[in-house]
């Protein structure tokens, strides 16, 4: 996995996030990844239960070293094409996260993820952080190096390519001025600072 694809959709006060990465791995060579507690660890975070059964209850807790945690349920769990689950992070709004893994010609993967339901002030920090996250999968994958407590490090390198992308997103048709105090990037960095993510 290298480049990240990423769009954005507004939808009243929620966006949801794609991001597509291309992949030279098989499915079935990504797949432990997104499931098992003993690969997530090298990528995402600390996860119980495993992920591949429908109607698991589960807890990630970040590797950086925050308190931030993440709990839900799986919804879908199709090895080695689909994973779906209900995401909350921190104690905010309920949210889906959903994987598709689909195959190429040559032998790899188109891989998709989408969040559902992410609340404007948050969305580009998420957008950031996924990223981030899938930068980490790919290095886990490709190289078995485990890069998932430099998490924040990453995503504050990401962010400001997110917050234009959500301010577009937010805004079509308005282009995304900086520094002037009252354009939509402007708009989107003050909410922000009083995210959960923050």
């Amino acid at each position: 996995m290298t480049e990240v694809h990423s769009t954005m959709k507004v939808t009243g006060s929620t966006v949801t996030i794609a991001l597509t990465v291309e992949s030279a791995l098989s499915r079935h060579d990504i797949w432990p990844a997104l499931v098992r507690p003993d690969q997530l660890r090298n990528w995402l975070g600390h996860v119980t239960p495993p992920l591949d059964r429908v109607g698991a209850e589960y807890t990630l807790a970040y590797l950086n070293g925050s308190d931030h945690r993440a709990v839900g349920t799986v919804i879908a769990a199709t090895e080695p094409n689909t994973l779906e689950y209900t995401w909350r992070f921190n104690g905010g709004p309920e949210t889906r996260v959903r994987f598709n893994l689909t195959p190429r010609d040559d032998g790899g993967t188109t891989f998709r993820f989408v969040h559902e339901g992410v609340p404007i002030p948050d969305a580009a920090a998420d957008a950031a952080t996924w990223h981030a996250q899938f930068d980490f999968l790919s290095r886990w994958l490709n190289d078995r190096i485990s890069l998932g407590a430099h998490l924040r490090e990453r995503r504050e390198e990401l962010l400001p390519q997110y917050e234009r992308e959500l301010a577009l997103a937010v805004n079509p048709g308005i282009p995304p001025r900086e520094e002037t105090g009252t354009g939509p990037i402007d708009l989107i960095k003050r909410t922000l600072r009083s995210t959960a993510w923050a």
